[in-house]
């Protein structure tokens, strides 16, 4: 998908860079091939093939950059945060398309943000299955993108391919001028006459969020607006800490792995309740304990994903010898299981230090949660049955009806806690409703002087052993 788009802002990149860089003094040659590939890494990253060694377009550019330029230090590898960043602080440049392969660039791309001190919103597409097939709800998200297209702030977009269309234009940046003061058209409804012009703010910028396996469904012409680059952890971690991560991966596959003669009982994919078990998932937590932390890496991998481990998955480790095996592991594994609270939700409300949180129970969604006595949280004060409030995704349509219950919560001075249930079957909806709850928030607190109590949030998992 890459296109005249992408050549002509490579060389609008590079013009700018060279004008730039001329009025600090005299261009070396070593400074015009610096410009030409940040630019070529800028205008032709985000195309990967799909042959045995996953070469990107970005790798098949600089192979023929190094036999026009042999002189020339050419590394395979980029810094592709650095390459973001810099899209993002350009306001001159395209917007920004991101492929990814996992929920991790929600992370990545957030944290990017925040190194930047940038303001941002996420907009995630709802899935819940009246708003899939609804014409009110593409209108509902055009409204709140254009407020924030006025304001100057930066969007993030993920799966709103119903909304994209209506937004060529803003995309194309493709704008009128009126008075020194940017317009551009955003399409409202299914009428070609139905659209309305929106002031741009200078400062505004955009970056959509496509998944991987789904890039193949986009459109070229859609594509080809937008820089794009694709974040993958080949990208982000070393060769060394890519060969810890497999190495990690391979060890902790050893847990769920049993001779099935030896033990009968368990008749059900252990490997489908182990939370997280994932392989970008582990190099997720490499990639952020690289940033912040001095811990041993397999240490750290193991605190962050031994709390959610079922009693299933820590018996098996006994009886398929991993124990002998991986002895200083089984103590970490054991050691950061006990920090956590695992007998019941009164402890686990008991010694909860977080206002976000996250619980996996095989307990049944049908089942009434009360509170047996008075909780006193030494963090969050008193709690008792009427200052929680629940939600179950299951009962929900549509992201008004969602909204309309957040709103209650967050309005209501009584309520502390809220428990937001999920069936088995319903996790892809938790990180859309994790942004949709931060966002909520953050429109609360800028619509009011004062600043209200903290509000709790936990999201119960009902897990399932047969599938």
């Amino acid at each position: 998908f890459h296109g005249n788009r992408d050549f002509y802002h490579l060389i609008k990149n590079v013009t700018r860079n060279i004008l730039e860089k001329s009025r600090e003094g005299t261009i070396s040659n070593q400074t015009l091939l610096d410009i030409s590939i940040l630019s070529i890494e800028r205008n032709f990253g985000g195309l990967q093939f799909n042959d045995d060694n996953n070469i990107t377009s970005l790798q098949v550019i600089k192979n023929i950059f190094r036999v026009l330029y042999p002189e020339y230090k050419l590394k395979n590898k980029f810094e592709v945060l650095t390459r973001i960043k810099e899209n993002i602080s350009d306001l001159k440049s395209r917007y920004l398309l991101v492929i990814s392969k996992s929920s991790v660039s929600s992370f990545l791309l957030s944290s990017t943000l925040s190194d930047l001190n940038k303001n941002y919103i996420l907009y995630i597409g709802s899935q819940f299955p009246n708003d899939i097939k609804s014409e009110e709800y593409p209108l509902k998200i055009l409204n709140k993108i254009k407020k924030h297209v006025e304001q100057g702030n930066i969007l993030i977009l993920k799966n709103l391919e119903s909304v994209y269309p209506a937004l060529y234009d803003l995309f194309n940046q493709n704008f009128m001028e009126i008075n020194k003061k940017n317009y551009a058209r955003i399409a409202f409804g299914s009428s070609t006459n139905a659209f309305a012009f929106t002031f741009v703010n200078d400062n505004f910028r955009c970056i959509v969020n496509v998944d991987y396996k789904q890039i193949e469904d986009e459109e070229p012409l859609f594509l080809n607006r937008f820089e794009k680059q694709i974040i993958s952890f080949d990208y982000l971690l070393d060769e060394k800490l890519l060969k810890e991560s497999n190495k990690i991966y391979g060890i902790l596959n050893e847990l769920i792995t049993y001779d099935k003669n030896e033990m009968k009982g368990i008749n059900y994919d252990l490997k489908k309740i182990f939370i997280n078990f994932d392989l970008e998932e582990i190099q997720g937590i490499i990639y952020q304990s690289s940033q912040t932390s001095s811990k041993n890496i397999i240490e750290e991998v193991i605190s962050k994903m031994a709390l959610t481990l079922p009693q299933d998955i820590l018996i098996c480790l006994k009886f398929n010898r991993f124990h002998t095996k991986y002895p200083e592991i089984t103590n970490s594994i054991m050691n950061a299981y006990n920090c956590g609270q695992h007998n019941n939700l009164n402890a686990f409300l008991n010694k909860m230090t977080n206002s976000r949180n996250i619980i996996y129970t095989f307990s049944s969604n049908l089942d009434i949660i009360k509170i047996n006595q008075k909780i006193n949280n030494e963090i969050f004060g008193d709690i008792i049955n009427s200052n929680i409030f629940e939600i179950k995704i299951s009962s929900i349509k549509t992201e008004n009806e969602l909204e309309k219950q957040v709103e209650e919560f967050f309005n209501d001075e009584k309520k502390k806690i809220c428990l937001i249930r999920f069936n088995s079957n319903e996790g892809h909806f938790i990180n859309y409703i994790k942004f949709f709850i931060e966002n909520k928030e953050k429109d609360l607190l800028s619509n009011k002087k004062e600043t209200k109590k903290e509000k709790i949030f936990i999201f119960i998992v009902h897990l399932v052993r047969i599938f």
